[in-house]
């Protein structure tokens, strides 16, 4: 999912947070993609009650680096996952003229070969004219240009507030699709055109969620659905049926029924299978409705930590995924012997790696090993599924 969420937390209503917790409560996205933070303190709410609640911890977010723009208006982007199937491995920042691009490399914690997804999250310069098209061009330029350090084997996502009224006068949408880029990118649902108010997008518009501004604050969009501005694109590859693929139709404007245009997001008239009470969520939200689509993954995921650091085990791990060294470290007062370990590829081949016994530990040296899934054997606890990245 991506989602501009108007000016988080500034502006009214009050405790949006619990408005955006019922609206994730309807999709539950494994990658939630944010513009308009205006501070960490957004970020936290979000994380800490619309994403993780009633003793739930699921989900993690991206560090808060905010290094250009407008610094009398902050507005930041940012990335919330979940965890328990991805891995964060790093993170980068692109300053440009008008606001920072970030960059957020995942790792999938799957069996077999490691997958990775390379997520770029921008908010484009907005309005209409010459001078700031030529602005959103030098925003994707410098995309373009850092993704050409992306390893060709990268899934990557692009996603964002892109304010593009049209996409045949729009040198920066058509710069995101040059067949020329290192990383090939394309529009998973192929729609080209004249989207600024035009009902034949009727079904595609993601912004403005309101008729009027008036009693949110600085405003924000008015005039009622009628623009595409809202965008995730894709790698070409996600359309192959690979370790990750793109779902054929999953793509959607989440909360637009199609029967909306120039009208707000609740109206009474554009009822379908979106919920009223979706809705009028999302009309208290932000001035733009979020858009999602579906990956599926052709791998099996790995059992979480604390499926593996259990009191019922003679050992404890400290997490099941691993980058060099895995350590183990025996419950209370048992006797723990480097002999009773080891570590198998998921064919069952005994593994050579280098054990240490350091006191009530144990540290298995993993640094030699390929990326990818391994299971480690203990004579007295059973088997785990270990990820090495």
């Amino acid at each position: 999912m991506f989602y501009n969420l108007y000016r988080f937390p500034a502006q009214p209503p009050a405790n949006r947070e619990n408005i955006l917790k019922d609206i994730l409560d309807t999709y539950h996205p494994d990658i939630l993609m944010s513009c308009e933070l205006v501070n960490e303190d957004g970020a936290e709410r979000i994380l800490n009650h619309s994403l993780n609640y009633n003793g739930v911890s699921r989900y993690a977010r991206a560090g808060f680096i905010f290094t250009h723009g407008d610094t009398a208006d902050p507005l930041q982007q940012m990335v919330f996952y979940n965890k328990e199937k991805l891995i964060l491995l790093r993170q980068q920042v692109y300053p440009t003229k008008v606001r920072d691009i970030n960059h957020y490399t995942f790792l999938l914690n799957t069996t077999g070969d490691s997958i990775h997804l390379d997520v770029f999250v921008t908010h484009l310069k907005s309005s209409e004219g010459a001078g700031n098209r030529q602005l959103r061009l030098e925003m994707i330029d410098t995309f373009v240009k850092k993704s050409e350090a992306v390893t060709p084997n990268h899934y990557v996502l692009l996603a964002g507030d892109f304010n593009f009224y049209s996409s045949y006068n729009e040198p920066a949408y058509q710069k995101i699709l040059d067949t020329n880029n290192h990383i090939r990118m394309v529009d998973p649902i192929h729609m080209p055109g004249n989207w600024n108010g035009n009902d034949s997008f009727k079904a595609i518009h993601t912004q403005a969620t309101r008729l009027s501004s008036a009693g949110f604050g600085e405003g924000g969009a008015s005039g009622g659905m009628d623009d595409r501005f809202d965008f995730i694109m894709m790698s070409k590859s996600l359309e192959q049926q690979g370790a990750l693929s793109y779902v054929d139709g999953s793509y959607k404007a989440y909360g637009n029924n199609g029967n909306c245009f120039d009208n707000r997001i609740d109206a009474y008239d554009c009822d379908g299978p979106y919920s009223l009470q979706l809705r009028q969520n999302l009309y208290n939200m932000s001035d733009h409705i979020p858009v999602v689509m579906q990956l599926k993954v052709n791998r099996e995921f790995a059992v979480g930590v604390n499926e593996v650091s259990t009191s019922d085990n003679p050992f404890h791990l400290n997490g099941n995924v691993v980058k060099d060294f895995l350590e183990i470290k025996m419950n209370s007062n048992k006797k723990i012997r480097k002999e009773d370990f080891a570590i198998y590829n998921i064919i069952g081949q005994k593994m050579n790696v280098d054990i240490q016994h350091r006191g009530d530990r144990l540290t298995i040296d993993m640094r030699m090993l390929q990326n990818g899934m391994y299971y480690l054997a203990c004579l007295k606890g059973g088997r785990f599924k270990i990820l090495k990245y």
